[in-house]
């Protein structure tokens, strides 16, 4: 099962914490949540009733974040035709935020649930960061050897 997520790369955000009274409520940072939802949908959209066979077996996701060439992280200047030829040739490493491992726990967070019962079921997981001209995510969940 092969998708992608189209836009910017988004990271998952801290929770949030508002008083009531004498009651402290938690709550998901409104970019998470829509970011959250566009993974479903992007899920939604592409899986076939094959993926379902994947639903509740043990699991290997590989996610790719396609950033854009604006920034170089280290001059937090804009990309010069050199440098962005660079980066897209993954010369320059994408170095950038969001880290990928908030990346990694929306994306998982995301499908839990919806492409897999629960993501303790992932027993093998990697994830690259990489410069693009199209930013996006494409995950990928295949059956665990």
């Amino acid at each position: 099962m092969k998708f992608t997520v189209y836009g910017n790369p988004t990271g998952k955000g801290r929770p949030k914490f508002s008083r009531r009274g004498n009651f402290v409520h938690t709550y998901t940072p409104e970019k998470t949540a829509n970011y959250e939802d566009l993974v479903i949908i992007s899920y939604n959209q592409a899986k076939t009733v094959e993926d379902l066979k994947l639903f509740d077996k043990p699991l290997k996701v590989d996610i790719k974040a396609f950033y854009p060439t604006t920034t170089n992280p280290i001059t937090k200047k804009k990309f010069n035709k050199k440098e962005s030829a660079l980066a897209l040739s993954n010369d320059i490493k994408a170095v950038i935020k969001p880290d990928v491992d908030n990346v990694i726990k929306i994306i998982l967070d995301a499908l839990n649930g919806v492409a897999y019962k629960d993501d303790n079921q992932i027993v093998k997981l990697t994830a690259e960061k990489i410069y693009s001209t199209n930013p996006r995510v494409e995950i990928e969940i295949i059956l665990a050897d």
